[in-house]
């Protein structure tokens, strides 16, 4: 008979064989005669009791082995459950292994993050696919980017902090990501000085765009306009902003104002920190026209229109964007 079998209804056999022999014999035999018929009995079943044993001898000879069979059966259960897991185990290892060099590392980070038990070559694999990830990721957004995707490139980044939601590498991306969105400058660093002839700024978040200016027939409700006036005591119109090196660009429509004076040529004078930089001929009767300026490491921005002999032509800046 096998151990397994021995273990599983030895508990029985000992409860059941002795109390069918007491019964049966107990109404024609002593007790001496029921303990031997018991032992000889017994003995049929179990290799440890042997006949010539005395009642008590037998009984204790299958407790012994009871609990030998039980021990047994521990050993062989958790070597079967330590056999299984390390199946598992491999398994994962091996799923998420095929998962990464097929690049799909949020698969194989699943799986080893899903494991109910992760071994030191797991908490190793992990931490290298999260590292391939993040460059994976950021090498996306950085070329969406580039290609002026900044939704595609900002939603990237979001979906892979749902993976990686202590990514510190991954939230610095978001936060460049967001600074790259343009701004609309006279919300973002409206001027924090201005004289001369009069200067406006327009912006419909603080107007509800009840306020603008039209240039070439398009209204703009965001923006700013220099009033080139001939003035005896000032001929320039003037404004500076506060950049503090954090903007790259600068972006905006350039023209007269329409329905305000004429005038002569002047120009636009772009200063940085102190120095004139580029000068951009406006004239009554032009187009409206598009101006691109490189603020990368400006800390103070300056803008002025001089006079145009007459009386108070307008030009305007139209929806300047900064990043």
């Amino acid at each position: 008979m096998s151990d397994t079998i021995k273990g599983s209804i030895i508990g029985a056999l000992i409860t059941g064989i002795i109390s069918l022999l007491i019964f049966f014999l107990g109404n024609f035999s002593t007790q001496s005669t029921i303990e031997e018929k018991t032992v000889e009995t017994l003995s049929g079943y179990f290799d440890s009791v042997k006949k010539d044993m005395s009642y008590e001898q037998a009984i204790q000879a299958i407790y012994k082995e009871n609990e030998s069979l039980k021990v047994q059966i521990d050993t062989l259960n958790n070597q079967l459950n330590n056999q299984n897991s390390e199946e598992k185990i491999n398994k994962i290892v091996q799923d998420a292994t095929n998962y990464a060099n097929s690049s799909d590392y949020i698969q194989a980070l699943l799986t080893l993050n899903n494991a109910e038990y992760k071994t030191s070559e797991m908490e190793v694999l992990i931490t290298e696919y999260s590292q391939k990830y993040e460059d994976s990721i950021i090498e996306q957004s950085d070329y969406l980017k580039n290609e002026e995707r900044l939704d595609e490139a900002y939603n990237l980044i979001k979906d892979a902090l749902d993976i990686l939601p202590n990514s510190q590498i991954l939230k610095n991306k978001l936060q460049e990501i967001e600074s790259s969105y343009p701004q609309n400058m006279v919300d973002a660093i409206p001027a924090y000085q201005s004289g001369g002839n009069s200067y406006t700024e327009y912006s419909s978040t603080k107007s509800g765009a009840s306020e603008y200016f039209t240039m070439g027939g398009v209204k703009y409700t965001n923006g700013m306009t220099f009033n080139a006036d001939i003035n005896i005591f000032d001929d320039v119109s003037w404004a500076v902003y506060n950049l503090d090196k954090r903007y790259s660009s600068l972006e905006f429509m350039l023209g007269h104002v329409d329905g305000s004076d004429l005038g002569s040529e002047t120009f636009l004078e772009v200063y940085y920190d102190g120095e004139l930089i580029e000068e951009i001929s406006v004239t009554p009767d032009m187009l409206p026209k598009a101006v691109s300026l490189n603020l990368s490491g400006v800390s103070q921005l300056k803008m002025q229109v001089r006079s145009s002999g007459s009386n108070g032509p307008l030009y305007g800046l139209g929806n300047p964007l900064v990043r």
